[in-house]
C-alpha cells in the first residue's frame, strides 16, 4: 500500500472546506511519532454503503425552481452531489450514494397542500386508485436526474402515514386523520396495506425503472400525535405487518428489498429488541434504523450486541436554527458520522437536501430545520453550504455505490482524546479497487502532527488542522 495519498480537508473555522491537499507520499516501515493512528484492514466489521441525505417533496421543489432558473448551474449542482464517476479525480463532488425518499407526504411538503399517501380513496381495498401522481410533479423526475448522474445510488423508500382509512383516526376531519391515530391492524387491512407496498415498488419499477434498496416500515412510529403526518405502529402491529409484507415483496416484487425496522431515535432500544425477538420476523428484517433527536448512539451497539447478524443503519438527523459550524461539525463526527458507524451503522443519510433561507417549504413539524445546503431564494438562490454537506463528502465521496466498503479495524494512540478516526477498506471490485479511506477528527485546539499506519509495513505523515482530513491511500 505504498505510493501517494489523496488528502481532503474541512477546517472548523470553514477557511478550508472540502479542498483537496497535496498528495502525501507513504513510507515503508513505521512511525516513530507520538501519535499514531493504526489501521489494520486485515479485521473487518460491518459493511458500509455510504452516506448521504433525503429527496423531500420540499427539496425536489426548490431543485425545480432552481432548474428552471438556470439549467446549467442546477446540473453543475447535481453533479457536484451526486457524481460518483471516477471519484478520486472528481475533486469537487461529495459523491453522495444514499438517498431516502418519502413515501407520500412528510412534514416537508409545500405548505398549501394537503397531506397525501398514493391512495386517498377511501375505502379502496383493491387499491385501484393507487397512484404515484402526488410524487411526479417534483419529487420523481429530481430522483430521475440524480439516478442519470448516479444509476446505482441506494434509494430507502420510508412512510409517514398509512392511508388514513387504513388507520384508527379516520373518521377525523382532515388534516387530524393524519396528524395522529395508529395502524388499525385487523387482519384485512394488514393485507391491503402490504399490498399498497408492494403495488408502490411495482409501480416505481414498470413506470420510472426505479428500484428501491430498502424500505421502511414506518417513520418514527412512535412519534404521535403530532402536528404533522405521522402514525403510530407499535413493535407488536411493525411484527404483524413484517410477517404479511416480507412474503408477499418476495413473492411479487422482482428484486429485492431490505426490510428496515423501527427508524426512530436512540433513547429506545425495546422496540427493536422485541421486533428481532420475533423468530418469524428476525428472519424478513435487514436494518434497525436510528435517527438522532433523542438518546445516545450507543443504543445502536445495544441492539447489535443482542442480534449481531442483522444491520444497523442510520437515516436521520436534521440540522435546525442558526448555524453553529464549528460546534456542529464536531458534534456530528463525534455522534453521527463516526460515532454511529463505530456503533455499527452501515450507512448515514441526514434529512432534507436543500431547504431555503427561511427553513422552508415546509407543512407543520420541523420549522427552523436546515437542508445539507441552502437556496436564499430572495438572492438569486445564492448556496449556503452546511457543515453536512460537507461531512458527507469528507467520509462517502470514496465510498463505491455498488461494492459496500467494509470498516476495518483502527485505533488512535496520543491525540489528547481529540483526535479520533475512521477506517474503510473499498471492496476488491469497487472503482477504488481494495483502496483505504481515512478519516482523521482533530477538535483539538491545534494543528496535530499524525501518522497513519497500517500494521506494521507503511506510513504516511500529516500536520492535521482542526476539523476533519479525509486520506485515500
Amino acid at each position: 500500500q505504498s505510493g501517494s495519498v489523496q488528502w481532503i480537508v474541512t477546517t472548523s473555522d470553514k477557511s478550508t472546506t472540502f479542498e483537496r491537499q497535496t498528495d502525501i507520499q507513504s513510507i515503508n516501515g513505521t512511525t516513530d511519532l507520538a501519535h499514531v493512528f493504526s489501521v489494520d484492514p486485515s479485521t473487518q466489521y460491518q459493511n458500509m454503503y455510504g452516506y448521504g441525505a433525503a429527496l423531500t417533496q420540499s427539496a425536489a421543489y426548490l431543485f425545480t425552481q432552481y432548474k428552471n432558473k438556470d439549467a446549467n448551474a442546477y446540473w453543475a449542482l447535481m453533479n457536484q452531489l451526486f457524481n460518483q464517476s471516477s471519484a478520486a479525480q472528481n475533486d469537487h463532488s461529495i459523491a453522495i450514494n444514499v438517498l431516502r425518499f418519502p413515501m407520500g407526504a412528510s412534514d416537508f411538503i409545500l405548505p398549501n397542500i394537503d397531506y397525501f399517501t398514493y391512495d386517498d380513496t377511501e375505502w379502496d381495498y383493491s387499491l385501484s386508485k393507487l397512484s404515484l401522481q402526488n410524487a411526479q410533479s417534483y419529487q420523481i423526475p429530481i430522483l430521475q436526474d440524480i439516478l442519470s448522474i448516479n444509476a446505482d445510488i441506494k434509494l430507502i423508500l420510508c412512510p409517514w402515514s398509512a392511508p388514513n382509512w387504513l388507520k384508527t383516526s379516520w373518521q377525523q376531519p382532515y388534516p387530524h386523520n393524519f396528524d395522529s391515530g395508529s395502524f388499525n391492524d385487523t387482519a384485512e387491512n394488514l393485507q391491503v396495506y402490504a399490498n399498497y407496498f408492494v403495488k408502490t415498488l411495482n409501480l416505481y419499477e414498470s413506470q420510472y425503472n426505479i428500484r428501491f434498496f430498502a424500505i421502511s416500515m414506518q417513520n418514527e412510529p412512535l412519534n404521535c400525535p403530532n402536528s404533522w403526518i405521522v402514525m403510530c405502529m407499535s413493535p407488536q402491529v411493525q411484527i404483524e405487518f413484517i410477517n404479511v409484507l416480507a412474503p408477499l415483496i418476495r413473492q411479487s416484487v422482482d428484486y429485492s428489498v431490505r426490510i428496515m425496522i423501527y427508524d426512530h431515535n436512540w433513547d429506545n432500544t425495546e422496540y427493536a429488541l422485541t421486533v428481532l425477538s420475533n423468530s418469524t420476523a428476525y428472519n424478513y428484517v435487514d436494518f434497525t434504523a436510528w435517527h438522532c433527536y433523542g438518546g445516545s448512539v450507543s443504543a445502536q451497539s445495544v441492539v447489535h450486541d443482542a442480534f449481531p447478524e442483522k444491520e444497523q443503519i442510520f437515516t436521520e438527523c436534521s440540522g435546525t436554527g442558526t448555524d453553529d459550524f464549528a460546534g456542529s461539525l464536531q458534534w456530528n463526527a463525534d455522534n453521527i458520522w463516526t460515532g454511529s458507524v463505530e456503533n455499527w451503522s452501515g450507512l448515514v443519510t441526514h434529512w432534507n437536501l436543500v431547504l431555503d433561507q427561511n427553513h422552508d417549504p415546509h407543512n407543520g413539524g420541523c420549522s427552523d430545520c436546515r437542508g445539507i445546503l441552502q437556496f436564499d431564494t430572495a438572492n438569486n438562490y445564492a448556496i449556503t453550504y452546511f457543515e453536512e454537506y460537507f461531512g458527507i463528502g469528507q467520509y462517502g465521496k470514496w465510498l463505491d455505490a455498488v461494492y459496500p466498503a467494509k470498516r476495518v479495524a483502527s485505533s488512535m494512540k496520543g491525540g489528547e482524546n481529540c483526535v479520533t478516526g475512521i477506517a474503510f477498506k473499498n471492496a476488491q471490485q469497487a472503482q477504488l479497487a481494495s483502496k483505504l479511506v481515512v478519516v482523521i477528527n482533530n477538535f483539538c485546539s491545534d494543528s496535530m502532527q499524525i501518522a497513519v499506519q497500517l500494521q506494521s509495513t507503511a506510513y504516511f505523515e500529516a500536520t492535521v488542522p482542526v476539523g476533519i482530513s479525509s486520506f485515500l491511500w
